[in-house]
């Protein structure tokens, strides 16, 4: 009879070892998919756990149990936050007619939620205050916003801090979270709904290409006129002054000569009929 007890006990035991093991390296309730999943069960025993009309305390707290481990089995809810959803419910009014939420804020401005038979209990600490709370569940109780839990939306965001990634395209990764939550991460809110593998579309580019046109301009100058000439990719243009040019060697209008020498002036006094030469501005001497 003494072996069979030492052998329960050290089965007992070993049971017991293991048990507080697995609860030791359960991963903690805090990844921002955690949390998402935290809200998404807590809008189904909203759903599924009538909590003004529970048959008791008990009652409620059984049934939000039976929902989170639901969850959690079909691979909705990590065992981590499974035990956070058990102490929402225990730390409620559900199912006790008069009991309400206390929130208490004491002089450090640290606030703790309690739940007292009635209101008349919810007292302040010294130099604190003291509230009654608009919710039934401590876990809500005392925070802003509605009772509701709020609904997730599928959240594109440029990189995951916690490493929880469930999406990944071309750096955006998509995570179930608050809309409140989505705009503190900096993502993009794709609306109401779960992450599938199109919900983060890569982001798209555009290029634009310019076009230039250039357009060059040659001046050349013949020995009859000055010629501008400017082309472009589709047109050309010449233009052709008429002043004359002194200087080379040809008498153009309103010339009289042409240096450097001319044989258009004679010396009228030269009885030989010598010719002068032509003065520097084109013209002839007149003695």
């Amino acid at each position: 009879m003494s072996r069979w007890l030492g052998r329960l006990f050290a089965a007992t035991l070993l049971a017991a070892l293991g048990g507080a093991a697995g609860r030791a390296h359960a991963r903690p309730c805090q990844s921002s998919s955690d949390r998402a999943a935290v809200l998404a069960a807590t809008a189904a025993i909203q759903q599924q756990c009538d909590c003004a009309g529970a048959a008791s305390y008990k009652a409620y707290v059984v049934c939000a149990e039976r929902v989170a481990k639901s969850l959690n089995q079909a691979g909705e809810l990590p065992p981590g936050c499974v035990n956070e959803l058990d102490r929402c419910a225990k730390r409620s009014t559900c199912g006790r007619s008069g009991w309400v939420t206390c929130c208490r804020t004491n002089r450090s401005g640290r606030t703790h939620c309690y739940v007292k038979r009635d209101a008349s209990l919810c007292k302040a600490p010294s130099g604190g205050t003291a509230v009654v709370g608009q919710c039934p569940s401590c876990c809500q109780a005392c925070s802003a916003g509605s009772c509701e839990a709020p609904p997730t939306v599928a959240c594109c965001v440029p990189s995951s801090v916690d490493g929880a990634l469930l999406e990944q395209v071309d750096g955006l990764v998509c995570e179930e979270l608050t809309s409140a939550e989505c705009e503190q991460r900096g993502g993009i809110d794709e609306g109401p709904g779960v992450c599938q593998p199109e919900t983060c579309h890569p982001p798209t580019t555009t290029s634009t290409t310019a076009t230039t046109t250039s357009s060059t301009t040659v001046t050349t100058t013949t020995s009859t006129s000055a010629t501008t000439e400017t082309s472009t990719t589709t047109t050309t243009t010449t233009s052709t002054t008429g002043e004359p040019v002194c200087g080379n060697e040809i008498v153009e209008a309103g010339e009289e000569c042409d240096p450097p020498v001319s044989l258009t002036c004679p010396n009228l006094g030269s009885p030989g009929g010598a010719l002068w030469q032509c003065l520097p501005n084109c013209a002839c001497p007149r003695d």
